[in-house]
């Protein structure tokens, strides 16, 4: 089956797309000029709109502009790996390691299991005033590590401000089971 005018019209112009419209009417002796013209038009149209589109295209994926949310996360990871490997890795661990147990003693006290704070009930304490002082003070103390850490790290935030979140809701869910019980 042999081609279609307009295909063979788009070979010869892709051999020499230089083609004037009189060689062409003299290869096509049989095909209207106005044919011959539309199809050599809309062969350069298109080759226009690939050319257009292969640009954009190009520019679009750029390794060098675009980056992906995957490198972007591994390059916070690891940024905040190197800000923290700064500081005595002993220090914060100890500093944590306080934290936790002053958040245990509390909790020890509310339910009346803490053999450094004597309780002569089994039960927690009935009073908040016993226990708001010290609630204050770890929450003073919690929010002036932070506050110390986010000054040593002002490149790293969000891992600051993750850890902050983390804290304030375990502080909040403790305030509330304390009233909740006292």
């Amino acid at each position: 089956m042999a081609d279609s005018i307009a295909q063979q019209i788009r070979d010869v112009l892709e051999k020499n797309p230089e083609i004037t419209n009189q060689e062409l009417y003299t290869k096509f002796p049989k095909v209207r000029p106005n044919t011959i013209r539309h199809y050599k038009s809309g062969f350069f149209k298109k080759k226009a709109e690939k050319a257009v589109k292969n640009r954009s295209v190009s520019k679009k994926t750029k390794p060098a502009a675009r980056i992906s949310q995957k490198s972007i996360k591994q390059k916070i990871t690891s940024s905040a790996q190197k800000a923290a490997g700064k500081f005595k890795k002993t220090d914060l661990e100890k500093r944590v390691a306080a934290l936790e147990k002053k958040v245990d003693r509390l909790v020890d006290a509310l339910s009346g299991n803490s053999p450094a704070v004597p309780s002569k009930k089994s039960g927690p304490p009935t009073k908040p005033e016993n226990i708001e002082p010290r609630i204050k003070e770890l929450e003073r103390s919690l929010m002036t590590f932070i506050n110390e850490k986010r000054s040593k790290i002002k490149s790293d935030m969000s891992s600051l401000d993750e850890l902050q979140q983390v804290i304030s809701k375990r502080l909040t869910q403790f305030v509330a089971s304390l009233k909740n019980k006292g």
